[in-house]
């Protein structure tokens, strides 16, 4: 079933009218990441909309995520000569929310598989799984980076690889939807951001 162009509209509008949403509203969102992974093992097209809240979250909250690992300091090894002591909020939610994360993915990746056996070619549907898929496995590695600094190279080439196949799926979404909705550019747009930024982070860390 294709999905409705004015539902892509609302959700982007819903996703896209505050750009500076807080780190706790983002970090809820997602929250929500692993309970609706588990609806996409049944035809559900009600699901629209809040998988394209996630998806803009998880994009954002990477986002957010990279800027506090490029202009603050490990809030557990703070220099105050330096730069100021990073606000991510209780960085257990954020390590919460990496496991959760890690699941929503895993379960994603089961039901692509699945959907993988039965059709020979990727369907809108089987896009929105594995874009799904691939955008939460980003943004753990970019949550893990931040975590973990003594690992953040790996993380962050991890991220971009992640943020390679998300892309690819979300032009095949693009490339099946019948719609005319302008989310897909802007999820685009953002995730080329993102891989402009991971780039220059793995050129000054090497």
């Amino acid at each position: 079933m294709m999905p409705d162009s004015n539902v892509e509209n609302k959700s982007f509008a819903k996703t896209s009218d505050s750009e500076d949403r807080s780190l706790t509203d983002l970090v809820r969102t997602l929250g929500d990441a692993y309970g609706n992974a588990l609806k996409h093992d049944t035809t559900n097209p009600g699901s629209v909309t809040t998988d394209l809240l996630l998806e803009n979250a998880s994009i954002r909250l990477s986002s957010r995520i990279l800027g506090a690992i490029t202009t603050c300091q490990p809030a557990d090894k703070p220099d105050t000569n330096s730069a100021p002591t990073c606000d991510l909020q209780d960085e257990s939610d954020l390590k919460n929310l990496t496991d959760m994360l890690s699941y929503a993915a895993s379960q994603l990746q089961r039901i692509g598989r699945s959907a993988g056996v039965r059709d020979s070619a990727e369907t809108l549907a089987t896009a929105r799984v594995h874009s799904m898929e691939h955008l939460y496995r980003m943004t753990f590695a970019i949550s893990k980076a931040y975590l973990d600094r003594s690992q953040s190279p790996a993380y962050l080439g991890a991220a971009h690889e992640q943020l390679a196949l998300a892309r690819n799926h979300i032009q095949d979404e693009e490339n099946l939807c019948a719609c005319a909705s302008q989310d897909y550019s802007v999820r685009l747009r953002k995730l080329s951001e993102l891989d402009d930024r991971l780039s220059l982070m793995s050129v000054s860390r090497k």
